[in-house]
C-alpha cells in the first residue's frame, strides 16, 4: 500500500482514533498530550507561529543570497541557489496554511527585517549560522504543526521540516568542505 492510501485510509485512522479514546491523557504519546489544554488557544499560537514563519522564511532568502555572493566555486552556489529557492517555496506553503487556518489572505510581501550583521559575516560562519537556522526551524515546525487541525495541513508542515533536514545535510556538507 503506497503512503498516500495508508494516511487515507478510513479504517486505521478510526481503529487509531478508537485506542486513544479509551487512554488516559497521561499515556497519550506526545504530540497528543496538548488534548488537556484549549485546542483555541493552542491553535491561535498556531496561527501566530505561522505568520513568523513567512517572515522568517523570506529573511533566509536574502541571507542565502548573500553566501551565493561568498560562495568560492560554481557548485557550491548552485547547492545554496536551491536551499535559497526551497525557501521561496516555503513561504508560499506557509501562506496557504496561514489562509487555510484563518480564512485571510497575508499581503504578497511580509516587511523584511534587515540584518546589517550578515553582510560583515565569512562564508563559513555564514554556513555555520546558516546549519543552526535550518535546525532551529526543524524544532518550531515540529512543535507548531502537531497542533494542525487537519492531515493536509500537516502534512504541509511535514514537507517543509523534512526539506529543512535536507537543507541542514547539505549545509554541513559545504561546511566540512570548506574546513581550513
Amino acid at each position: 500500500m503506497d503512503y498516500y492510501t495508508y494516511i487515507t485510509n478510513m479504517e486505521y485512522i478510526n481503529q487509531a482514533k478508537a485506542s486513544f479514546n479509551n487512554m488516559r491523557i497521561e499515556e497519550l504519546p506526545w504530540p497528543l498530550t496538548f488534548q488537556n489544554k484549549s485546542s483555541q488557544y493552542l491553535l491561535s499560537k498556531a496561527i501566530e507561529s505561522v505568520k513568523s514563519y513567512i517572515t522568517s522564511e523570506n529573511n533566509d532568502d536574502d541571507f542565502y543570497t548573500h553566501l551565493i555572493i561568498l560562495a568560492p566555486n560554481e557548485d557550491e552556489k548552485k547547492i545554496i541557489s536551491e536551499i535559497r529557492d526551497a525557501e521561496k517555496t516555503h513561504a508560499q506553503i506557509f501562506r496557504k496554511i496561514f489562509t487555510n487556518l484563518t480564512g485571510v489572505m497575508l499581503p504578497p510581501s511580509i516587511a523584511k527585517e534587515h540584518n546589517s550583521e550578515n553582510s560583515n559575516i565569512t562564508y563559513l560562519d555564514g554556513l555555520k549560522k546558516a546549519l543552526f537556522g535550518e535546525l532551529n526551524a526543524v524544532k518550531k515546525y515540529r512543535e507548531t504543526m502537531a497542533y494542525m487541525p487537519n492531515m493536509e495541513l500537516y502534512n504541509m508542515f511535514m514537507f517543509v521540516l523534512t526539506d529543512e533536514l535536507t537543507h541542514a545535510d547539505k549545509y554541513n556538507y559545504l561546511i566540512n568542505m570548506n574546513k581550513i
